[in-house]
């Protein structure tokens, strides 16, 4: 900060005056030069920054301001290998090395999925080690090394050493050598028992393209982009995208831009850190209720794509602004529409244009195309990537500071959060929103005082409630269930009808097969509150069915190419799949549920239902991270799609090439939409919903009285609960309040 404001011009300067600032007695004679062991340190230090890593990003930042470097820009290179010399101190004591590269904290790489066996740091002094890598690293990459106490990689191991660097600051530099005083955690070694002065590390690495088939796949769609696209022009802090933009896709190639989230504060939206937005947030000053963001994951630079979600599937779209002057090329596909369609072939493998109808880019055909949504695919795949570690990152925080963190631990809506995440297994980053008693009754007939719990994306009923601790038998309601929420009667201020879907039939939601709950409050504000919520999350949940309905993996074209280059897994319940954390490969779960857990700490990050894939990030940029594991919540039949089984099969049709990757696409984005939505609630993932509010003159979360969307299978009526406003009622056709008769069975297109 010291350098970015200006304070200090350069890095050494800013780097002193933080030393100065930071130590009680400060030795000029010293200057940057100290001790690591200050704190325990006899004689006079001075406490500067100690670690290699932070130093050099300090310089990195100096660079930044002075050289023209934009940090944002993608700039992917091959990194070969690693090498580091044998000295006389690893003759005669080796290391049993094993090693990990993260991208963006993204894990990309670990060596003990690579090889079954550790690389040893010994043998003859003045012998060289050669690590192998063979992988594509962007943005901030840091390589950790761990020493093992024997052969086995499940043995126990000890991080020694590590280091962060950006290939951005290295264009043009076949080679990186980090000395032994630039490796943190071994620079400490000042006695040099663990190793030699003259120790370092030197990387292996190119820009070339030809070096690695990612590379070149990348080159080629940004050169392909190029020869279709149209070249624009933005100034700093214009719009670039927004959703008056169409489907147009959006490839930075100068400059950067970043993505904007108008939050409006509805009183029910979470924020990541548990609390709603109006709580957490600082209001702005031209709008009283609104807050205006821009995450940093949100920021898009030269190389990347903006625009994916409209121009792949008409979905909605974040709005991005320039941040400095930005040089854009758009495109637009041939089709308006964006779903898949069903064809079939001629038995002489015609031309098939209507194959082509969806995916089809004006002056692209056959393997051009193909490369195209290839390349695409590795983009989205890179952003994917940065997107989904950050989201799991800040799903896992409770406060912004380590004093606020104290506080969320010592809170009781915190402990409770923990125990129902405990004891059902859900995802880290689920927040609780509501927590209080009502009179509950249940499908049986039976009504008992119950703690009412809603969370992001479940609600749980307890019966059995003590404090900070649920009860074993309390009821979890996931939010795909949900189907709509109505007063009990016209003339019951202080009770909700909350219908719940049943077990699905043969894959089929059937509306008949339905759970309805009487809530019964003591308030009717309490009544309205909660009201406003479970209608949000009603209409949430009739979109998050629509989308898993769209499979288009299962289309006779599809199914064909994934008979010959698939593996089916049949898992039983608390089984896990091992070549989820060990393969490149996609899984499209067929039936059943699967979790996904981290490596780390064990904590659930996401849940993969029926007709849902994982592992996009390994198959899209084909690494082995391993950095999560799959097991399956029930009996559950998955679909392993082999990477290189399927590009060896497209080799032979491109025009198969273009829709497997044009729906690999797809898939992608809906993921890195999805897990931006739920990291940042802002209005921009439900910005059609306000501007139709804003037509009657209300602006801000679900608007009661708003026009019904063309062909949305919500039917609203109105019931006035009380002289200070009204409810809405969210229901699917054949249902919606406590008078329906009419039933209907809703099937899937597929």
């Amino acid at each position: 900060f010291i350098l970015w404001s200006g304070h200090r011009k350069c890095a050494l300067d800013a780097l002193e005056l933080f030393t100065f600032r930071r130590t009680e007695n400060y030795d000029p004679d010293l200057g940057l030069d100290g001790t690591y062991n200050h704190y325990i340190a006899r004689g006079p230090c001075n406490q500067t920054v100690e670690g290699p890593s932070q130093i050099r990003y300090v310089h990195y930042l100096e660079a930044v301001l002075y050289s023209g470097i934009d940090p944002f820009e993608i700039h992917k290179v091959y990194l070969h290998n690693m090498i580091a010399p044998v000295g006389e101190l690893k003759a005669k004591k080796p290391w049993l090395l094993s090693y990990t590269v993260k991208c963006c904290r993204s894990p990309v790489y670990d060596s003990s999925n690579a090889s079954d066996s550790l690389f040893m740091l010994g043998g003859t002094p003045g012998d060289s080690v050669v690590m192998p890598l063979d992988i594509v690293v962007w943005g901030d990459v840091r390589v950790e090394f761990y020493a093992h106490k024997t052969k086995l990689p499940t043995s126990p191991k000890k991080l020694c050493m590590w280091f962060i660097f950006n290939p951005i600051f290295y264009k043009d530099k076949d080679t990186i050598i980090f000395k032994k005083s630039k490796l943190d955690v071994l620079n400490k070694d000042k006695a040099n028992k663990k190793t030699e002065e003259d120790f370092q590390l030197t990387l292996n690495m190119s820009e070339e393209v030809e070096k690695h088939e990612q590379l070149h796949q990348e080159r080629k769609f940004i050169d392909l982009f190029k020869s279709v696209g149209r070249m624009r022009k933005y100034p700093k802090g214009a719009w670039v995208l927004t959703e008056q933009s169409g489907d147009k896709l959006m490839l930075v190639t100068a400059g950067s831009v970043e993505g904007v989230v108008h939050e409006h504060f509805d009183g029910n939206q979470l924020h990541p850190l548990g609390r709603t937005i109006a709580e957490a947030c600082v209001v702005d000053s031209n709008n009283s209720n609104d807050n205006e963001r821009v995450p940093n994951i949100c920021i898009q630079g030269v190389n990347s794509i903006i625009g994916a979600s409209p121009f792949l599937a008409k979905g909605a779209t974040m709005d991005f602004r320039a941040r400095s002057s930005v040089e854009i090329y758009e495109l637009k596909s041939k089709s308006s529409s964006r779903v898949a369609t069903e064809t079939t072939t001629d038995e002489d493998g015609g031309a098939r244009a209507s194959e082509l109808a969806d995916i089809e880019i004006e002056g692209l055909r056959g393997v051009d195309l193909a490369s195209f949504y290839h390349g695409l695919c590795i983009n989205l795949g890179t952003q994917l990537a940065r997107v989904r570690i950050e989201s799991i990152r800040i799903g896992s925080l409770k406060a912004f500071n380590d004093r606020q963190t104290v506080l969320a631990d010592q809170d009781e809506s915190e402990k409770l959060r923990m125990a129902v995440i405990k004891l059902f297994g859900l995802p880290m980053n689920e927040k609780l929103a509501v927590k209080l008693k009502c009179q509950c009754k249940s499908p049986a007939g039976k009504a008992r005082r119950t703690r009412l719990m809603i969370l992001t994306n479940y609600i749980v009923l307890d019966t059995e409630f003590y404090g900070p601790e649920i009860g074993p038998r309390s009821e979890l309601i996931a939010l795909r269930q949900l189907h709509s929420v109505a007063p009990a009667e016209i003339n019951l201020m202080n009770s909700l009808i909350l219908t719940i879907l049943g077990e699905r039939v043969h894959g089929l939601d059937i509306a008949a097969n339905v759970n309805e709950y009487e809530l019964t409050f003591n308030d009717p504000s309490r009544t309205r509150h909660v009201y406003n919520i479970l209608s949000s999350m009603c209409k949430k949940a009739e979109d998050m069915r629509e989308r898993e309905r769209l499979r288009p993996f299962e289309s006779p074209v599809m199914s064909s190419l994934l008979e010959s280059c698939s593996r089916v897994h049949r898992l039983k319940r608390g089984e896990r799949l091992d070549e989820a954390s060990t393969k490149s490969s996609l899984f499209l779960v067929r039936t059943g549920e699967i979790r996904l857990v981290t490596n780390k700490n064990g904590d659930v990050f996401r849940l993969c239902r029926e007709g849902s894939c994982f592992g996009e990030i390994n198959f899209a940029l084909n690494c082995i991270a391993g950095h999560y594991k799959a097991y399956a919540n029930a009996v559950s039949i998955v679909l392993e799609i082999s990477q290189q089984q399927v590009s060896r099969a497209l080799l032979e049709d491109p025009i198969l090439a273009a829709r497997f990757y044009h729906i690999v696409c797809q898939v992608i984005d809906k993921e890195l939409r999805e897990t931006v939505e739920e990291t940042f609630p802002g209005t921009w993932c439900r910005k059609s919903g306000m501007l139709q509010n804003s037509e009657n003159g209300q602006m801000g979360s679900h608007n009661p009285h708003g026009k019904k969307k063309k062909g949305s299978l919500l039917r609203k009526k109105s019931h006035n609960l009380s002289s200070g406003g009204s409810f809405m009622v969210n229901s699917r056709k054949g249902l919606g309040s406590r008078s329906s008769s009419k039933t209907s069975i809703n099937v899937p297109e597929n």
